[in-house]
């Protein structure tokens, strides 16, 4: 079985997670998770586990350091399908690509971050490697506002994917590439949510959050994005040092 956990500790010491799993079990980890869009949560640690069974909330619930945790059931790709997709990307990072066609706002999403709050994380966190984790759910019938006039696409899921495929040039060419993604499962400890796909992202700095969306085609593109998803919850972490993305 395949599992996320989130853990918020009484008191805080970085890689404290290597004392309560097997490190063969845990394929990802990363520290000081904030929400970057969605319900405002903060998590400790983020840990992405693999054949951890059961036995990951037994050692939970035995842990008197932990303040809270919650864990979700996750269905992943396969290496060779992440591989493959880093692969894609590696191919985009090397054709031709316009990145000086700007605009000067940020992604016009209405779930972004608020301009103050997204400064002040570049500020604290300038040049830094980060990890998006991201939790998706599809409208069956995408919705596109009532002034767009471009094409719409019916499916929810393939709308959103014409978003995926617009920024796949603009991702590769920044270095942005694939840790992990699947399929939502279900809750195994926690409040009740409900996702359809998951994914972990690796991105360079959070100024290349600013210059991918900064593009036109990009920026444009988000439309499909909005149209096409019923919710989202994207958390923001800090891969541990053998977890960063070795590019």
């Amino acid at each position: 079985m395949s599992i996320i956990i989130f853990l918020k500790y009484k008191n805080f010491v970085k890689e404290y997670y290597r004392n309560l799993f097997n490190k063969e079990n845990i394929i990802w980890a990363g520290h000081s998770a904030f929400v970057f869009q969605g319900d405002e949560e903060y998590w400790d640690e983020i840990l992405i586990g693999v054949g951890m069974d059961d036995t990951a909330l037994d050692i939970l619930k035995g842990e008197n350091k932990i303040e809270n945790y919650k864990v979700l059931r996750l269905s992943l790709a396969s290496s060779e399908a992440v591989k493959k997709a880093n692969e894609s990307l590696d191919a985009f990072a090397k054709m031709k690509f316009d990145m000086t066609e700007e605009i000067s706002s940020f992604a016009d999403d209405p779930n972004d971050l608020s301009v103050k709050h997204r400064n002040e994380l570049f500020e604290k966190h300038q040049g830094k490697p980060f990890a998006l984790v991201n939790f998706i759910s599809y409208r069956d019938i995408a919705i596109y506002p009532e002034e767009y006039q471009g094409k719409k696409i019916e499916s929810g899921k393939k709308a959103h994917d014409t978003y995926g495929m617009a920024t796949a040039k603009g991702f590769g060419k920044l270095g942005v590439r694939m840790y992990a993604m699947g399929e939502f499962k279900g809750v195994i400890a926690g409040e009740k949510e409900d996702w359809q796909y998951f994914n972990t992202v690796a991105w360079p700095s959070f100024e290349a959050v600013i210059k991918v969306y900064s593009i036109k085609s990009i920026s444009e593109s988000l439309v499909h994005r909005l149209a096409g998803m019923e919710k989202t919850q994207v958390y923001a972490a800090f891969p541990y040092e053998e977890y960063l993305y070795k590019r």
